[in-house]
């Protein structure tokens, strides 16, 4: 079971990476109201990607066809330079 710890969210926008940085841009709405904007490394993002990947497919062996995690809206992604 998730911890009560964790916030209610969703997928605002991913941004691509800045060169400058060397980090990539994800945001999330939290229910709770405000966005969370986070600064992720290649690495990092390759990690989450992965360990996102690995739980979607095991879901995939538990859930019936069709019922599996689908987003209930587009996620956005704004051209570099946009604020969100």
């Amino acid at each position: 079971m998730l911890p009560i710890t964790y916030i209610d969210a969703g997928v605002r926008c991913v941004l691509p990476a800045c060169p400058e940085r060397g980090r990539l841009g994800v945001a999330f709405d939290l229910d709770c109201g405000p966005v969370v904007r986070l600064a992720l490394t290649p690495q990092a993002a390759s990690t989450l990607h992965a360990m996102l990947g690995d739980y979607i497919n095991s879901l995939a062996l538990t859930q019936s066809p069709g019922s599996l995690l689908s987003p209930s809206e587009p996620v956005s992604v704004p051209s570099e330079g946009v604020n969100t």
